[in-house]
């Protein structure tokens, strides 16, 4: 489950050291970029102020001057290898030699200055989130409504209490990232990693503005909002077995105590030749796909927990 970030210092050597933060040397700033030439300097401009040097641009394959306009702020860019913002993120793990990753949209809606949120506690955690607040008004309705769904979804799969997995700013353990088996093409790779981190990471969030974007959007709500909901499912296959196996055993449970039940209750009634013996039978063979898919559901459950218990001990001994 989801942890919310909780911010506690410890003496080392001097009071009021935070062992848990990192520096500004320690994150390399990644901007998936397509067709940012509106926001690109905008954003550049303010990391270099902030004071943060090590920037990597991953162009996916842009056709306006957005690289132009990156080479006068001298930063490192790369083109990205795979299709969408999935493909530039691999690029990007690649690329970056710093031991965290912050990700952040090259449309201008982040602002530099909410970086440092993300650097205080960053050791503890595999994944921080960056939770749009202030400025919710820029982000379009259907948007929004289309992220309270999917994080209501994903909370209610995974046992989570996440707000904002559709985040377009997080920050990523570099070695944990390279761990991460992403299959995503589009913007469901948040969702994609959000999720895996909710299973097999440290997951957490922090507090942002989110400001009025620059240039053209390129999200289609519909469209991607269905994709990331595709996703969110295909992964419960793998990841929760418990929650699809027992959504199955009530699909099937259902109908086929109502068929069985109906069909007895209409032959006992009224005989033989009134009831319907293939609504009968198809009661049955759903009753029995439902017992086993109940009895699956079951066993992962404990071989979930067995699982936990096994990583939490892993983790007590690192």
């Amino acid at each position: 489950m989801a942890r919310k970030i909780k911010y506690e210092e410890q003496a080392v050597g001097s009071p009021g050291v935070n062992i848990y933060e990192i520096t500004k040397e320690d994150i390399t700033v990644v901007i998936p970029v397509l067709n940012e030439e509106e926001a690109i300097e905008h954003v550049l401009e303010e990391l270099l102020e902030e004071g943060y040097d090590r920037i990597l641009v991953v162009d996916g394959f842009s056709v306006d001057n957005t690289l132009e306009l990156a080479r006068k702020w001298g930063v490192r860019f790369v083109t990205q290898h795979g299709l969408g913002k999935a493909g530039a993120l691999i690029t990007a793990i690649h690329h970056v030699d710093t031991p965290y990753i912050l990700l952040m949209d090259g449309d201008y809606t982040y602002p530099a200055s909410e970086i440092g949120k993300f650097l205080h506690n960053a050791r503890r955690f595999t994944q921080i989130l960056g939770v749009r607040k202030a400025g919710r008004e820029n982000i379009p309705l259907v948007n929004r409504l289309g992220n309270w769904l999917i994080n209501k979804t994903v909370n209610l799969v995974y046992g989570s209490n996440l707000t904002d997995i559709c985040t377009g700013m997080y920050l990523l353990d570099t070695s944990y990232a390279r761990d991460l088996d992403i299959n995503s093409k589009s913007f469901d790779v948040e969702v994609e990693i959000a999720i895996q981190s909710i299973l097999k990471g440290n997951i957490t969030e922090v507090p942002i503005m989110y400001r009025e974007r620059k240039g053209v959007t390129k999200l289609s709500g519909w469209r991607d909002g269905v994709n990331i909901v595709k996703t969110i499912m295909a992964m419960s296959m793998c990841y929760n077995p418990t929650f699809f196996l027992s959504m199955m055993a009530s699909f099937c449970l259902v109908p086929g105590v109502y068929f069985v039940v109906y069909q007895l209750h209409v032959r006992y009634l009224y005989g033989e030749p009134y009831w319907s013996f293939g609504y009968y039978s198809l009661g049955l063979v759903l009753l029995i796909i439902g017992v086993n898919a109940f009895m699956l559901a079951v066993s992962s459950l404990v071989l979930r927990r067995l699982e936990n218990r096994i990583i939490k001990s892993i983790r007590s001994m690192r």
